[in-house]
């Protein structure tokens, strides 16, 4: 019987198991295929958090490598590996002891392949080590990472790695169907169609995995309630990968919750979705199924939930909304502000008032909803005015971090033109130009050159950290914005 071991490898959330293992196996398993699923990612963690904690720090770092600024031409295997030399010594060879022998225990399995799981650009560098250590195994990679890489992800890392004999092929997009032909035909098949109906899916099955080596208090999972978008926002690139926006029903959603908390005690679960209430229909139908497992006691009191979501027209999500959201066990929103500046919100394609985003951040306080803000810096179309709207923004919003609304901030690295994404494909209508060191400028707003964003990037970081915001993932964004800085000899 064709057979197929998974592996999840660095760098992702430590405290919860990577949603394309249960879902690829359960979906495997329906068509009497074989798979066994490995969390490498947390095993690392399992083996380094407690004896070598300063060498998991060291590996921290060295798995989240800014690929985007490196240049395709200067990044080959040779000068990758020499990379590695720069980990001090003893956080070395525990890694290459850990890789050994995980190595081992994935061969262990004897299945015809080896898939991978690449969840982002952070689990780029991961994959090449490991991929290294399985030689001679057939090795496919999926997950977003496959298509992340390079200078502002021009390159295809699946084909880069093919090229480097470290892989036999690559699944970009949806791996149920593709991974089944795989395993069925020995072939892959970059033409399938995207998956219409979610709700015939079989609900994941995690039963591989070790739940008490996640660092969550809680046992904690990963749901996927729709796929794609309902929206076209100029600089994302998700209607490259979803043409369409698919979704479950409420009651499927609530089923997988409920079967979940049964046969693993599961008590938080993170939407996947792009948005939450993108259907509000579906969106409706899942918090009336949630609320009413919580009063009959078919799910607990305690169980929560947490999911990207967009602000809407507060003509068009009322207050009743959030008050059912509560009950329903809604813990924390990730949500796209973006921009303090209404132009540059249209310019995005996002037609929101910020009265819009202001009421919503009062609903969140009155029903004791936490955010995270999600920002982005030198927007194309962002001049000094439009920066001077976000600055005040994060002022006045100010009252709601300290009140604990807002518990954290993302400010990224500054605005990436993503491939697939609708500036990409009209660049010449968005007056995008590469420099001679490939970063991107506009020849219709030329005072927001490259060293421009850096600086407002830095004094945003600055100022949110004066006021007391949380900064997601402060120490290697601004590490590699420093990075850039030096290299494009730019002075904040």
């Amino acid at each position: 019987m064709t057979s197929i071991t998974i592996c999840s490898v660095p760098r992702t959330n430590e405290s919860i198991p990577n949603a394309a293992l249960g879902t690829l196996k359960s979906s495997l398993n329906a068509k009497n295929l074989t798979c066994h699923t490995i969390d490498t990612n947390v095993e690392l963690y399992a083996h380094l958090i407690d004896d070598y904690h300063e060498a998991y720090k060291n590996l921290d770092q060295y798995f989240q490598a800014d690929l985007r600024y490196i240049t395709q031409e200067n990044f080959n295997i040779d000068n990758f590996l020499h990379q590695r030399f720069f980990l001090p010594p003893e956080t070395l060879d525990v890694y290459n002891e850990f890789l050994l022998s995980h190595a081992k225990k994935i061969i262990n399995y004897n299945t015809e392949w080896v898939g991978i799981s690449l969840l982002s650009v952070n689990s780029i560098v991961a994959c090449i080590d490991l991929c290294q250590m399985l030689t001679d195994c057939k090795i496919v990679l999926g997950g977003p990472g496959v298509s992340t890489f390079g200078i502002m992800g021009k390159a295809n890392f699946g084909q880069f790695m093919i090229d480097c004999n470290l892989a036999d092929g690559y699944i970009a997009g949806e791996g149920e169907d593709a991974l089944v032909t795989l395993l069925q035909t020995g072939k892959f098949n970059h033409s399938l169609k995207q998956i219409k109906d979610l709700n015939a899916l079989p609900i994941p099955d995690y039963s591989d995995l070790n739940f008490d080596l996640y660092s969550s208090k809680k046992r904690t999972l990963y749901i996927t309630g729709s796929r794609g978008c309902v929206r076209n926002c100029t600089f994302c690139d998700i209607r490259s990968a979803w043409k369409k926006f698919t979704f479950r029903s409420g009651a499927n959603i609530a089923n997988e919750i409920i079967t979940q908390y049964k046969k693993h005690q599961c008590t938080e679960f993170y939407f996947t979705d792009s948005l939450i209430n993108g259907n509000l229909k579906t969106f409706s139908d899942l918090l009336d199924a949630l609320i009413k497992a919580k009063q009959d006691n078919i799910l607990p009191e305690n169980l929560n939930w947490i999911g990207q979501f967009i602000c809407r027209p507060k003509s068009q999500f009322k207050e009743d909304w959030y008050k059912r959201m509560k009950l329903a066990g809604l813990k924390q929103l990730h949500i796209g502000i973006e921009s303090g500046s209404e132009n540059v919100l249209r310019n995005m394609g996002k037609k929101l008032a910020m009265s819009d985003i202001d009421f919503t951040m009062e609903m969140l306080l009155k029903y004791k909803i936490q955010c995270d803000m999600l920002m982005i810096v030198g927007y194309p179309t962002e001049h000094e005015k439009d920066f001077q709207l976000t600055v005040d923004m994060i002022h006045r919003y100010k009252k709601y971090n300290d009140a604990g609304v807002i518990s954290g901030i993302n400010l990224g690295k500054t605005m990436v033109i993503l491939p697939g994404s609708p500036i990409e494909q009209n660049k010449l209508q968005w007056g995008i130009e590469y420099d001679d060191d490939d970063n991107w400028v506009s020849t219709y707003n030329s005072s927001l050159t490259f060293s421009e964003r850096i600086k407002r990037r830095i004094y945003l970081h600055k100022l949110c950290q004066d006021i007391g915001y949380v900064i997601r993932w402060p120490i290697t964004t601004l590490t590699t914005l420093h990075q850039t800085m030096n290299k494009n000899k730019v002075t904040a």
